[in-house]
């Protein structure tokens, strides 16, 4: 198996690139967690090629860590991925976002309309760049073309192969094709299955019955982060996990720790390998530090609280939170208010 994915545990859980629904600090909790390999959230290739790295976050954080570009085929993928090797171990070509905006401009599963094209190109990019590169893909654009695909991939020089199980037009609507899987579980690369994986149940079944590499997880781990070890824990253990298991409110609280250590971290210097620290403390501009700080925090205010409704959702007090949250502008209020909640919904099941 590639060196990308745990030779030890073969059960490798992936945390899904969700582009608007994930950030650092909420990563940092999937590994925390037990997500194996973590997916940045996708970013254009001209993105990086126009910005410093430092002004784009994702590329500072540091686990078994993907970072997942976007583009049309025509865009620069090895002068993008040439500036960021330092970053990450792994580069992801996008070919399955199905959003309409992104198929608009070409990205993401707009690929899959042309196999050949698509083939060519990541050819191109993994035999650059050898032991670093994977795909993530759909089923096909508006029917399944999953067997033309895969065998097309296996000879090029991609580590692994993601799969969202279904076609783009289905978006994220529909039962996962998982059935198709079989067209192609002989093939060598090792391949990874995504779509609708959101109980411990569900991932034994897939494992058991279709024998993939590796399943990612997406929607499910933004409501419940420790959905990676509950997994490992039901594939050993064949029974779901109990002990210790932490609620809503505590999920919370970490993610607001987690925010307040990614803010205070701001300008991210000290995250920065050090072969291009001294070119980018060389570059910034100190005299902007503040201005660029209080719109920084303004854009994670508003981040963190659409995270927090998402990890919140279902919570029996999920309405009150959420309206205290909605009042806070500081997150180290938001932290001591969720961690007061906490204490007082303790005293409550105390008295009864």
């Amino acid at each position: 198996m590639t060196s990308l994915l745990s030779k030890e545990n073969t059960d490798n859980l992936i945390s899904a690139p969700m582009a608007g629904f994930t950030n650092s600090p909420l990563r940092k909790m999937f590994a925390e967690n037990g997500a194996y390999r973590i997916f940045s959230e996708m970013v254009h290739v001209r993105e990086i090629l126009n910005l410093n790295l430092w002004e784009i976050p994702i590329f500072l954080e540091n686990y078994n860590y993907t970072i997942q570009l976007f583009g049309s085929i025509d865009d620069d993928f090895i002068e993008a991925i040439s500036k960021i090797l330092d970053f990450a171990d792994n580069f992801d070509i996008n070919c399955g976002c199905p959003v309409k905006k992104v198929i608009k401009a070409k990205g993401g599963a707009f690929w899959l309309k042309d196999i050949d094209k698509l083939i060519k190109k990541v050819d191109q990019i993994s035999r650059k760049f050898k032991g670093k590169v994977s795909i993530k893909i759909r089923v096909g654009f508006d029917k399944p073309e999953l067997l033309d695909l895969i065998s097309n991939l296996n000879d090029t020089e991609v580590e692994y192969i993601t799969i969202h199980m279904r076609t783009a037009t289905m978006l994220f609507k529909g039962e996962p094709l998982y059935e198709l899987y079989e067209q192609v579980s002989h093939f060598p690369k090792p391949m990874i299955v995504n779509g609708n994986i959101t109980s411990p149940m569900i991932a034994k079944k897939l494992f058991e019955k279709y024998k993939p590499s590796g399943l990612m997880i997406g929607r499910a781990a933004i409501e419940n982060p420790a959905i990676f070890k509950e997994i490992s824990f039901y594939l050993k253990e064949g029974r779901l996990c109990t002990e210790n298991k932490l609620n809503k409110i505590d999920f919370l609280i970490s993610y607001f720790e987690n925010m307040l250590d990614y803010v205070n971290s701001y300008p991210f210097f000290n995250l920065i390998p050090e072969p291009l620290k001294e070119k980018a403390l060389s570059k910034y501009d100190n005299s902007k530090n503040e201005a660029d700080r209080k719109k920084f925090l303004k854009k994670t205010i508003v981040e963190s609280r659409k995270i927090a409704f998402n990890i919140i959702k279902g919570y029996p007090e999920a309405y009150l939170i959420k309206q205290n949250i909605l009042s806070l502008e500081n997150l180290e209020d938001v932290k001591n208010f969720i961690q007061q909640s906490k204490i007082e919904s303790h005293k409550s099941k105390v008295r009864k």
